[in-house]
């Protein structure tokens, strides 16, 4: 994306007053069993395989019309840098994603333990981000630390990879090589560098196993960090270095604003030109939006608290967190549809499983609530 957040538009702006909330978009986590929400085909809820997964990312882009040839496959991960609370000039080099995960050998395949699991330390996570770039100097590349959670690698050489983000296979079996599975099939030359960046992802993984980091880690009982999981679209491949913003494709042709706080949110919104807006439920939303005649806008609105909590494998604060969002956002919002001030609520889970409702009618989510809130 090529607007930065020292020019353009302001993503942290108030949305324009003279708006009217029609649609309300939640972009929530998958079920997860749990914790989670079991999604029965009666609940109404359309499920997908895990090769038509929606990252929140993804799903964002989608909604605000934005570059609609971007798949679960090719986030351009990069754009979202210069948003990072920690971020750094890459000069228009190249750009990938370069998460600390644990690989748990699995047979012939491995279990992906997350960045959120790992819990590391600031000090642990100076030390092997101080060695690797070190590592790293003689490729001419350089890891970043934005977030204890978001890493990246920079530098010429890299190229997109053709994987999922990682907390879309976390706790999962993780396969090695998804390159036959692309559409269209990438080039010889794509394919010959990914392999040169695999066989790096192989060096650093054995420059991981010994380090003094690890070895502390697997003393205390705790998993190591085996290796780092690049992902993303790169800059130079990214189909969104100019996104398109293309309204008419998108699923709410006008948008207010979105709701969350994440480097990529902001960036999204100041391509699509919205505002990030504050809100913690859809009462502080509602003071935000001041009704009009013209009902013609829409919101969306990413859970994020209860994926960090799941990722971190904390499945109490995740419960709690879920609880607290289906009292904020999803009851409230269904009580302003029963009034006839919303419409319609979107609900996209990362999965790819959606629903939409349009009247309080006892549907999908009338009978879904019950599992959330307070008895």
């Amino acid at each position: 994306m090529s607007t930065t957040a020292s020019e353009g538009f302001n993503p942290i702006s108030q949305p324009h007053s003279d708006m009217r909330l029609q649609r309300l978009t939640l972009l929530l986590p998958a079920p997860q069993g749990d914790p989670g929400i079991p999604v029965q085909a009666s609940d109404g809820i359309e499920p997908t395989t895990a090769r038509q997964a929606i990252p929140w990312q993804l799903g964002l882009l989608r909604c605000l019309g934005i570059d609609q040839s971007v798949t679960a496959f090719s986030l351009p991960v990069g754009t979202a840098l210069a948003f990072e609370p920690n971020r750094i000039d890459s000069a228009e080099h190249p750009v990938l994603r370069a998460d600390p995960v644990c690989m748990v050998p699995n047979r012939d395949r491995a279990v992906l333990i997350p960045t959120e699991s790992l819990a590391l330390q600031d000090a642990e996570v100076s030390a092997l981000a101080d060695d690797l770039n070190r590592f790293l100097a003689e490729d001419g590349l350089t890891l970043h630390v934005a977030h204890p959670h978001r890493w990246y690698l920079i530098g010429e050489g890299l190229c997109s990879m053709h994987q999922l983000p990682p907390e879309q296979l976390a706790f999962t079996d993780v396969g090695v090589d998804t390159d036959d599975q692309e559409e269209p099939p990438p080039s010889s030359e794509l394919v010959a560098a990914r392999r040169r960046l695999r066989g790096l992802v192989s060096e650093i993984e054995m420059f991981l196993y010994t380090h003094p980091v690890n070895e502390a880690r697997r003393e205390r009982s705790q998993p190591a960090v085996s290796g780092l999981y690049l992902w993303g679209a790169t800059h130079s491949q990214s189909h969104g270095v100019e996104p398109v913003v293309n309204a008419s494709a998108s699923e709410h042709a006008a948008i207010a604003g979105v709701v969350g706080d994440d480097p990529w949110v902001r960036s999204a919104a100041s391509v699509a030109q919205v505002p990030v807006i504050a809100a913690t439920g859809f009462d502080g939303l509602r003071e935000s939006l001041a009704a009009i005649d013209d009902a013609t806008t829409g919101v969306v609105v990413v859970a994020q608290e209860e994926r960090t909590h799941w990722l971190a494998s904390d499945a109490e604060r995740a419960a709690n967190a879920r609880e607290q969002f289906a009292i904020a956002w999803i009851q409230a919002a269904q009580a302003a549809l029963r009034s006839g001030e919303l419409q319609e609520i979107h609900y996209h889970f990362d999965d790819g499983s959606h629903s939409l409702e349009t009247a309080p009618n006892g549907g999908v989510w009338s009978r879904l609530i019950k599992r959330l809130l307070p008895r």
